[in-house]
């Protein structure tokens, strides 16, 4: 009787550690509905979406490198423009290889009122997880060039992970499109703030609003003088 159980116990740690194990896989392999929501599967309309963003972005960009001072901007987008570029122009382009962090696929985005859902695949093969964040975008009060990022929750599947695992693919992102960002902490939780132009000594544009909407961003503002 004695030797039954001394051969019971490990057996049952043994049970009870592939137990654990089998569900913290099943965690980190979680797609969050939002992700699978997001997914625009091809079709003429998703081509015709991806096409009306790069238009907007492009008029934006050429009307801001230069502008006429004094005149009032605006970018309305639509949650279905984002996603279909980035599930079709941004691959087209080659894009998703030289911007994004090694191992990041498929971003896809969902906007709510306030927040900024942002998720995306990571990593390779059977280890390949669904990684998402929370985000609540807003225009600094002060300096109206800086665009204020809040990290209020980031996952790994269904697993939260900490905030600061996701802080250098952020910055690695940014960096490489030449912007100034800077980190402090605003209501307990990590705060990017992101200075556009900072190489100029004047800059072209600033910020005058940002507001999310259910599937909707709406960013507006107005254009300066030129540097000299």
């Amino acid at each position: 009787m004695i030797f039954r159980r001394n051969w019971w116990a490990p057996v049952s740690l043994l049970i009870l550690l592939l137990a654990l194990l089998t569900g913290m896989v099943l965690l980190l392999r979680h797609e969050p509905s939002s992700f699978r929501r997001a997914a625009i599967p091809p079709s003429p309309q998703r081509s015709q979406l991806s096409a009306e963003f790069y238009r907007q972005i492009s008029t934006l960009l050429s009307l801001l490198t230069d502008p006429e001072p004094d005149k009032p901007w605006q970018l309305r987008l639509r949650q279905e423009q984002i996603n279909s570029y980035l599930a079709e122009g941004f691959v087209e382009s080659s894009l998703d290889r030289t911007e994004l962090p090694p191992g990041v696929r498929d971003p896809r985005v969902v906007l709510e009122p306030g927040l900024v859902r942002v998720s995306f695949r990571y990593g390779e093969g059977f280890w390949r997880v669904v990684v998402s964040l929370e985000l609540r975008l807003w225009v600094s009060a002060a300096e109206p060039q800086v665009l204020l990022v809040q990290i209020r929750r980031v996952r790994m599947g269904a697993v939260p992970v900490p905030v600061r695992y996701v802080q250098e693919l952020l910055a690695h992102v940014l960096r490489r499109r030449n912007l100034e960002i800077i980190w402090y902490r605003y209501e307990g939780l990590p705060v990017a703030a992101i200075r556009f132009q900072s190489s100029r000594r004047a800059p072209t544009f600033h910020f005058t609003n940002l507001r999310l909407e259910a599937g909707e961003i709406l960013v507006q503002g107005r254009t300066l003088a030129a540097e000299n």
